[in-house]
């Protein structure tokens, strides 16, 4: 199964998306660092979701990083 993580911001965390389930239940809201341990596992890098992540010099808006990289943003 391949899963894709999305980091809205620190605080509200992201989602994930599992393509095996049907649309309507395949994203889920989590916590940061859970997105972020998610990517981990399933060796995938984290998509910046929003404007938020330019403050950090990042472009977000689809953008993708390491999950080490979204640690450190987060301050981690």
């Amino acid at each position: 199964m391949t899963v894709s993580v999305y980091l809205t911001n620190d605080l509200i965390g992201g989602y994930s998306i599992k393509p095996n389930r049907f649309v309507t239940e395949a994203a889920s809201f989590v916590p940061a660092r859970e997105i972020i341990r998610m990517a981990k596992q399933h060796k995938v890098k984290i998509h910046l979701a929003g404007g938020f992540w330019e403050k950090y010099g990042k472009k977000g808006w689809g953008e993708t990083v390491p999950p080490e990289e979204a640690e450190k943003l987060i301050g981690e």
